[in-house]
């Protein structure tokens, strides 16, 4: 294989949490330069810290410091090359420079790296490679703005960062807009006569696109500010910087040249090194198991024995499958009974249905059912929903190719009675029918449609016109939420247009992926039925066909195991974190409640930040995003938190300290 030079990015990427390196990983990276592969280190990092981290590793090559505008000899701290700062350009910015007490210049002398508080008279006597400061947000921020728009800032990189010691603390580099990852990489690859296509790179936020740009293949670490590399498909995992050596160590192990899409290895790797890269780490994704941003949390204890439990066996729920096998038969009995036990909360008698992969083909279900049904007796069919509707409908109006009819959202974020009427009134007549999605749960806002008001709306107009209507309920949201929560009357399968229902127990029903649950009146599958070819006995009622009869299993398991009383408890909790936390921080002018249903989910705006958005490191710590909402007429950015069993007490103050720091920082 022909020779690569491997080079790694260390914050983010090599280092664990600590800003170090794990003994075992030294360990590796040692024996892998002993045996002559071509390791180094490009690194924001000064040269100080470089040396510091990396004490304990046998580095062979250069490596860059500086965020790539010096390259230097470890071994005895000679600068090989630099680029420099232009001293106009250092000259234009000393008043702002001087704002702060703690800004350092590091600059070249003798062949050496010199870093030293910023002093003006250094700028004429010596090369500058970087200007650094660190301080408050708001001293940090100011001169910032000053710097970054100034017209003479073009030959500049200036890059803002959170100080990874100080939450607290800001932190501004600048350096030659020429002396980046990338033409660091270039220079350490023609030092050792090796093509820029040969080398093979890793790293994890924005100074590590132009090392990216400049790589044969670039690898991001999924920790990472996934915003910027998203069109990337070669990724790994953080895993405190064993995932890149291990990428490393399978690469050179591979007989093959490494493609720019990951291959089956030709021969197997071992047991342990596989399991070994395997590290989910918290459940609920965020670091510390601060997911904030959707209804997603650990399954529960019951659902992961059963789970466990049939797993081994492949059950399959396809009825062809499950009639001849005996542990199918038994999931398919628990599938039944979960659609009984749930559509008992709906007032269904006899449901029809079955355990989806989720909410997404549920509503894709429940709309065919619709179409099929209606169409039996009308020509002209639409599909009516709103605009915070779920893309699933959107998915179902591609692939079945019908016209919709879009309704405006009220002041309370939900279908707008008035503006239904008239839309539907427009183009009602005897051939026409309606199959209109409601929402009990809107991902962004957890408000409701008045289904029942809905409903009679609809009967209004087939008296009036004959219009045939059908209603599917999108409760993948609310569908575990409301039926446990006194106040909501959920009656709603009392009405005879209301047909089928979603519900996704992978959400608030504690369940791993995938395990979502269409309900329906019976036989409504009926409309859906497909031959198959492949039994004399059994037609298809599914969309996927195949499903996984260990999901039946858990989420019957976790029903029989909580019951109504244990779901009702923990919602009751939830509730209550989450009206504590609004309470703190709208009593302190910190927030604006934009949506807050009576579950456990809400929609804030943060009122004292700018655009009323998140500084971009608490996005990503409580994994929660910015969205476009219309509120009073405007569009204006909105984030909607979701209370689950997974955030604890500590993260809960965490978030509400983290939250009125950044107010004390700005």
């Amino acid at each position: 294989m022909k020779k690569k030079l491997f080079i790694t990015d260390l914050d983010g990427t090599l280092l664990n949490k600590a800003g170090s390196l794990d003994a075992e990983l030294v360990i590796r990276l040692n024996r892998l330069i002993r045996n002559g592969e071509q390791i180094t280190f490009v690194t924001g990092r000064d040269l100080s810290d470089t040396l510091t981290i990396l004490k304990e590793v046998q580095v062979e090559i250069p490596c860059a410091v500086y965020n790539g505008s010096a390259i230097c000899n470890l071994h005895n701290k000679e600068v090989l090359h630099y680029w420099r700062l232009s001293s106009e350009q250092i000259k234009e910015l000393n008043d702002d420079l001087t704002k702060s007490d703690n800004t350092n210049i590091t600059f070249v002398r003798d062949g050496q790296i010199i870093k030293e508080k910023f002093r003006a008279e250094i700028i004429d006597s010596y090369p500058v490679l970087s200007i650094s400061l660190r301080d408050k947000k708001r001293i940090v921020n100011m001169i910032y703005e000053r710097i970054a728009y100034m017209p003479d800032s073009s030959g500049m990189t200036i890059r803002k960062y959170l100080d990874p010691a100080d939450d607290t603390v800001y932190i501004i580099d600048i350096t030659s807009i020429c002396g980046n990852k990338g033409s660091a990489a270039r220079y350490i690859a023609d030092y050792l006569g090796i093509g820029t296509k040969d080398i093979v790179a890793f790293g994890n936020d924005s100074n590590d696109i132009p090392l990216s740009r400049i790589s044969g293949q670039f690898f991001f670490v999924e920790d990472s500010n996934v915003k910027l590399f998203e069109n990337m498909k070669e990724r790994i995992p953080f895993n405190e910087g064993f995932s890149v050596v291990d990428c490393i160590e399978e690469m050179i192990s591979s007989d093959i040249q490494m493609p720019r899409k990951i291959r089956i290895p030709k021969r197997g790797c071992e047991n342990e090194k596989v399991l070994s890269y395997l590290n989910p780490g918290k459940s609920s994704r965020a670091p510390g198991g601060r997911f904030m941003g959707y209804p997603q949390t650990t399954p529960h204890p019951m659902a992961l024995k059963a789970y466990e439990k049939y797993l081994p066996y492949n059950t399959n729920q396809v009825g062809v499958f499950s009639d001849i096998h005996n542990l199918g038969s038994k999931t398919r009995k628990m599938e039944y009974e979960v659609l009984h036990m749930l559509g008992e909360l709906y007032g269904i008698d006899e449901p029809d249905g079955y355990l989806t992969s989720g909410g997404t083909e549920g509503n894709i279900v429940g709309i065919w059912c619709g179409r099929n049904l209606l169409s039996k007796s009308v020509d002209k069919l639409y599909i009516v929903k709103t605009q915070l509707t779920h893309s699933s409908v959107s998915k179902a109006i591609n692939i079945m190719n019908l016209p919709e009819i879009n309704i405006a959202y009220d002041e309370r974020f939900v279908m707008d009675l008035k503006d239904l009427r008239n839309k539907l009134m427009n183009v009602s007549s005897s051939d026409t029918g309606f199959i209109v999605v409601t929402t009990m749960g809107y991902t962004n806002t957890g408000t409701c449609d008045d289904i029942l008001a809905v409903s009679d709306i609809l009967t209004q107009i087939e008296n009036l016109c004959g219009a045939k209507s059908y209603i599917h309920i999108d409760a993948a949201i609310g569908g575990m939420v409301y039926p446990f929560i006194d106040q909501h009357n959920i009656n709603f399968f009392g009405k005879k247009n209301v047909c089928s229902i979603t519900i996704d127990p992978h959400k608030m029903g504690y369940q791993p992926f995938s395990c979502g649950v269409f309900l329906g009146r019976k036989n409504l599958l009926l409309n859906i039925e497909t031959e198959c070819t492949y039994s004399r006995k059994h037609r298809e009622l599914t969309l996927i066909g195949s499903r996984n009869g260990a999901a039946a299993a858990a989420c019957w398991s976790t029903l029989m195991s909580m019951g109504v009383d244990g779901l009702r408890k923990t919602l009751t909790d939830l509730i209550e974190h989450k009206n504590n936390i609004l309470q703190q921080l709208e009593c302190e002018n910190l927030i604006r409640i934009i949506s807050n249903p009576p579950s456990n989910m809400c929609t804030i705006q943060f009122i004292q930040c700018s655009e009323k958005r998140l500084p971009p490191e608490l996005e990503e710590k409580y994994a929660t995003y910015a969205f476009l909402l219309r509120v009073d007429g405007v569009e204006q950015y909105c984030y909607k938190i979701y209370i689950m069993p997974h955030l604890e007490d500590d993260i809960i103050n965490e978030f509400i300290e983290d939250i009125k720091r950044m107010n004390e920082n700005e």
